[in-house]
């Protein structure tokens, strides 16, 4: 069922994406009223030069 995209920079560890997949999947769990084996989190780790706001590297 819902496929969850996360972009980061990269090089967080995997005890930080480990724990934020297990907070996104309660979320989703406890708002849409599904079995968490249905939820799907896929991250997408960016390199931090690539990365913009407001026009300017982060």
């Amino acid at each position: 069922m819902p496929v969850i995209h996360v972009e980061l920079w990269k090089g967080k560890p995997p005890e930080v994406r480990n724990a934020l997949a297990e907070a996104i999947t309660a979320a989703a769990v406890k708002h849409l009223e599904i079995p968490p084996e249905v939820v799907t989190i896929i991250f997408n780790e960016i390199e931090k030069p690539d990365w913009y706001i407001a026009g300017k590297p982060s």
